[in-house]
Formats: C-alpha cells, structure tokens, sequence
C-alpha cells in the first residue's frame, strides 16, 4: 500500500500496527466512552476493510481493522 502522505512531514520511518477487530464502529465507540481518543473516525479502504486509528488513554496510537470478508 502506498503509504504517501500518510504522515505528516517530518516524521521519521516506523512501525504502525493494526488490531483485527468483529466491529470497527463499535470498537471505536468503546474506545471514546472510555477515555481513549478517535484520532482518524472509521472509513473504508476497497477490497482491504474498515479502518479506524485510536489512542489510548495514555496516548499510545493504534489502528483497528475489520478486514473485507475474503471470497
């Protein structure tokens, strides 16, 4: 995936991870009502899933991911 733009400028090469979870929606639900951060709302990505990026409480960023059903 072409990841262009995908970051501000500036920040440096790193590793971003990604939790498969049953329901982007409301696992993002969850996170907000307990005091983590919906940093990138819920959006669909063709043929790859539905993807949301989250903070927890403590700040630490990660995405969470439910994949397209596979055929």
């Amino acid at each position: 995936m072409d990841m262009t733009g995908a970051t501000p400028p500036g920040v440096p090469p790193h590793w971003f991870n990604y939790i498969e979870v049953d329901d982007v929606d409301h696992r993002v639900a969850l996170v907000a009502e307990n005091g983590g951060k919906v940093l990138r709302p819920a959006f669909n990505v063709p043929n790859v899933g539905r993807i949301a990026i989250i903070a927890d409480a403590t700040g630490a960023a990660v995405g969470l991911m439910t994949s397209t059903p596979r055929s």
